[in-house]
């Protein structure tokens, strides 16, 4: 069960994240010439231990980009999703539903679009967070990983300790005229330093 802090930083940063997100849909949307619209339905704090549950189960396989983070803000951030949402998203950005489906991982045009999406994501929750706490926050180059959840996760999440927080945002994507929807999720993954850090920004920011 969530506490009452919990609660009011998830208000806090589902506020980044639809900012965020914002950015993300037109920044899509100027990419492909077509509107991109994006939402986050939950936001989440997790323990560690938690997270593969959330996306399905530890045996599900999924596509996962990582940006370690350096800056005033440690750790790292994943966009995650099941294989065949990350399908849908390279098609989403190829523009395939009408020619078939990609092929992930098989095919590289596919992989790499799914790549650009993430990386388009990941950059626009940081920019939101960023502008939001005034904080210097620094990704370094995303690494693309294709495996099981809980194997994906137990990398991502080896130096938190089991006590550490995670916050999971929930992403849904849409392309105009289209009626399949695209599920991901934001990873934010700080350390126990920088999530003080960040809750202490937002609410000053909020409060001031």
């Amino acid at each position: 069960m969530e506490s009452e802090r919990q609660r009011a930083l998830l208000d806090l940063l589902k506020e980044v994240a639809n900012i965020g997100t914002g950015f993300a849909a037109t920044a899509l949307s100027q990419f492909i010439n077509r509107q991109v619209k994006m939402t986050v339905p939950t936001a989440r704090v997790l323990l560690p231990s938690e997270l593969p549950k959330q996306l399905g189960g530890e045996d599900t396989h999924v596509a996962a980009v990582y940006a370690p983070l350096n800056g005033e803000v440690q750790g790292g951030i994943f966009f995650v999703t099941a294989l065949n949402e990350a399908k849908g998203l390279a098609d989403l950005l190829l523009d395939l539903y009408a020619h078939g489906s990609a092929k992930i991982p098989e095919d590289p045009l596919s992989v790499s679009a799914f790549q650009e999406v993430a990386n388009i994501v990941i950059g626009a929750y940081l920019s939101s967070l960023a502008d939001l706490t005034a904080l210097m926050v620094a990704p370094q180059v995303t690494a693309l990983t294709f495996d099981m959840a809980g194997a994906v996760l137990a990398e991502g999440t080896l130096l938190m300790a089991e006590e550490d927080e995670v916050i999971l945002i929930e992403t849904v994507m849409a392309l105009e005229g289209r009626k399949q929807t695209v599920q991901g999720f934001l990873l934010l993954l700080p350390d126990r330093a920088s999530l003080l850090r960040i809750e202490a920004s937002l609410k000053g920011q909020r409060d001031g």
